[in-house]
């Protein structure tokens, strides 16, 4: 059975409570299609193999699209490409992007990343830019800040 659209929940109570993935509504690609009254799935395929939209793997292998990034048409948030370039550009795993985009944080006033640049603050959206260079580099060099 292939899933249209489904939400994920944690499997601890311990944590549910510090899980912001918990609860986040994902599309399949052919939903996504839908919202987009397209049926071009390469665009789609290519978008998320740029890192122009984010993609998420289950498992089971199933490839996943956290509604979260997009608008009700289906078109990727302002800023967010730009954003998911640079979290994404040495291959990080999706699931570590979302719950980077996800988690509150006190650098960016205690919002989370797609909060911030929703915000439309000039100040927080560069802290925000300048936030993920710095874990993309961690992540991939294995350091910490």
């Amino acid at each position: 059975m292939r899933m249209e659209v489904g939400t994920m929940e944690s499997t601890t109570p311990a944590n549910a409570a510090r899980n912001p993935i918990r609860g986040s509504v994902f599309y399949s690609r052919e939903r996504l299609l839908q919202l987009r009254r397209t049926s071009d799935a390469s665009e789609v395929s290519r978008q998320a193999q740029d890192h122009e939209i984010l993609a998420v793997v289950t498992s089971d292998q199933v490839v996943l699209f956290p509604a979260v990034q997009f608008t009700e048409a289906g078109e990727i948030k302002p800023g967010l490409s730009e954003l998911l370039k640079v979290l994404l550009k040495h291959d990080e795993d999706g699931w570590v992007a979302l719950y980077w985009l996800l988690k509150a944080d006190a650098l960016f006033g205690g919002m989370t990343a797609l909060e911030a640049l929703e915000s439309g603050d000039s100040d927080i959206i560069a802290q925000v830019k300048a936030t993920a260079e710095e874990d993309s580099t961690a992540w991939h060099t294995g350091s910490s800040k």
